[in-house]
C-alpha cells in the first residue's frame, strides 16, 4: 500500500470516528429524562457528569481532526 492510500484511509476513518463521537454526544448536552436515566441509573454516572462528558467528547473529536496538532 502506498503512502497516499494510507493517508487517505487514515483521514476517512478519522472523520467517520469523529462524526460518530460528535453524534453520540449531542444527546448529553441538553439531557432529557431518558438520557439522565440511562447515564445515572444504568451506567452509574453522577448527573452533573453527563454534560461534562458530552462536551469532552466533542472537544476530543475536534482535536483529532486538527492536522499537525501535537502534545
Amino acid at each position: 500500500m502506498n503512502p497516499k492510500t494510507t493517508n487517505l484511509l487514515y483521514w476517512v476513518f478519522t472523520i467517520i470516528f469523529s462524526g460518530r463521537m460528535i453524534y453520540s454526544s449531542v444527546g448529553g448536552i441538553g439531557p432529557d429524562e431518558k438520557t439522565k436515566r440511562v447515564f445515572h441509573i444504568w451506567l452509574g454516572y453522577p448527573v452533573y457528569f453527563i454534560q461534562f462528558i458530552s462536551w469532552a467528547k466533542i472537544a476530543g473529536s475536534v482535536a483529532i481532526l486538527i492536522p499537525g496538532l501535537k502534545k
